[in-house]
């Protein structure tokens, strides 16, 4: 190989957390509920990539852990600031947005 050449070659990517296995980091994060993933994607890039990963929610597929939640960000027009919400619907009770 050539010297241009040997600064292409790729280095082993790192794993989510060195001392897991992905594969084993993957089952542990499927299991956290959904609405842990917007903390959960502030760890790293390396896990924000894996919440909005295809894998992640095929995973939870094949485990049966589905959750199903309605996600709202609003806009204060005072302040500017944006806010994520979850939407939590109870039986026989009011639904209510709950700041996430």
């Amino acid at each position: 190989m050539s010297e241009n050449m040997e600064q292409f070659v790729e280095l082993p990517v790192s794993p989510l957390i060195p001392s897991l296995p992905d594969d084993v980091t993957l089952d542990i994060v499927a299991r956290v509920p959904r609405s842990h993933y917007p903390t959960l994607s502030l760890v790293s890039k390396k896990f924000r990539k894996l919440i909005a990963s295809p894998k992640l929610y095929k995973r939870r597929s094949q485990l049966g852990i589905t959750q199903h939640r309605v996600y709202a960000i609003l806009r204060n027009h005072d302040t500017g600031d944006w806010r994520f919400y979850i939407l939590h619907r109870k039986i026989n009770s009011r639904n209510r947005l709950v700041v996430s």
